[in-house]
């Protein structure tokens, strides 16, 4: 943690934990995140010709609410996503 910010708080959302991205799918989780809102999102598992994908076809329904539930919303990738074809293309 920043020793800077003190005041942190992390929040999980319910549903099923997929080892694959890490991270939490299923209608719970996308039901918790239509009833929330974000100031960050964070998003993208593949991109290609600028083009975002996803993992999954549920994984891409979680980050589209996730996406548009959110003030601020940002591309994470690191070269290991560049050049690769994922499932679904996101749309914001």
């Amino acid at each position: 943690m920043n020793k800077h910010k003190k005041n942190w708080k992390i929040y999980l959302l319910d549903g099923k934990f997929w080892k694959m991205t890490q991270s939490f799918v299923s209608e719970i989780t996308n039901k918790s995140l239509e009833n929330g809102n974000f100031h960050k999102a964070f998003s993208c598992n593949a991109i290609s010709e600028q083009k975002m994908m996803t993992a999954s076809f549920k994984e891409d329904q979680t980050q589209q609410i996730a996406l548009n539930y959110s003030i601020q919303r940002f591309l994470l990738i690191d070269h290991s996503k560049i050049g690769k074809q994922g499932f679904l293309l996101i749309i914001i």
